[in-house]
């Protein structure tokens, strides 16, 4: 999470200066340079959304309970 915010903060505007730089022969160097730094964002956040997919889960699949926490009845006692 901290790398992402760190990379959603820098990468973005480092790309917008950096295309700034390279497209300053186009007839609209900020619109161009906007889009760059527009697609540098989507990648990051695609980036964020792959890792958070791939993330172990903590619990087991005989401690995941896919119905919900147990209640009355069904509720096992642990004394």
């Amino acid at each position: 999470l901290g790398l992402a915010t760190a990379l959603m903060f820098t990468l973005p505007l480092v790309t917008f200066f950096v295309a700034q730089y390279f497209f300053r022969h186009k007839s609209e160097p900020d619109n161009w340079a906007g889009g760059a730094a527009i697609l540098m964002t989507n990648i990051i956040i695609s980036g964020y959304c792959y890792v958070a997919f791939k993330e172990d889960s903590d619990k087991t699949a005989d401690e995941r309970d896919e119905a919900g926490p147990r209640v009355g009845i069904y509720k096992q006692r642990t004394d």
